[in-house]
C-alpha cells in the first residue's frame, strides 16, 4: 500500500487507489497505455506471420 501515487506523485484518497499505489486518473492512463502496447504486439505478430508465408 502506498499514500502517494506511484505514478504522478499525488497523495492518495481513497482505500482503493492506496492498495493499487495509483490514483484512479493514473490508473486508468496506466490501463490505456497497457491496452495500447498489447495492440501494437498483436498487429506487430500479425504482420510477422504475414512477411514468414
Amino acid at each position: 500500500m502506498s499514500d502517494i501515487c506511484l505514478r504522478c506523485g499525488r497523495a492518495l484518497k481513497s482505500k482503493e487507489s492506496a492498495k493499487r499505489g495509483y490514483g484512479s486518473y493514473c490508473y486508468k492512463k496506466i490501463k490505456a497505455e497497457e491496452k495500447e502496447r498489447d495492440e501494437v504486439q498483436k498487429f506487430n505478430e500479425v504482420m510477422e506471420e504475414i512477411k514468414v508465408r
